[in-house]
């Protein structure tokens, strides 16, 4: 079964998402920065369903490591689903979370119902 790999660095939010993504049946991996996010989805770039990505991170922000892991995904022809996670959604930041190569975005704090509605438009299903 494939995996939701969380970028956060806030320890209460990765918690809640953990519990809520483990409702809907998905097992979680956590990276506390954009570098480890990176990382990790480069180790083992087929097994993750979707990347929930906080855009204020320590070492590298969501939006670089959004870029990242977008040059890395050319060579082998990859796209993962990349939802930014965020307190800021004004068109400005929209158009740059899209920029940088994100599919969708999410406000802080996160509800389940938008969650299950930004999966669905992204053809994951729960």
């Amino acid at each position: 079964m494939k995996k939701v790999l969380v970028a956060e660095d806030n320890e209460m939010n990765q918690k809640l998402m953990m519990v809520t993504l483990r409702r809907f049946g998905l097992p979680v991996d956590v990276a506390d920065n954009g570098l480890k996010a990176v990382e990790l989805y480069k180790s083992d770039p087929g097994s993750y369903l979707v990347i929930i990505m906080d855009i204020h991170m320590p070492v590298m922000d969501g939006l670089e490591a959004t870029r990242e892991i977008r040059r890395f995904e050319k060579d082998p022809g990859l796209h993962v689903p990349i939802i930014a996670l965020t307190a800021n959604a004004f068109a400005t930041d929209v158009d740059n979370f899209m920029i940088s190569g994100m599919d969708d975005y999410l406000v802080k704090p996160l509800g389940v119902e938008l969650l299950k509605e930004s999966f669905l438009k992204l053809g994951i299903t729960v």
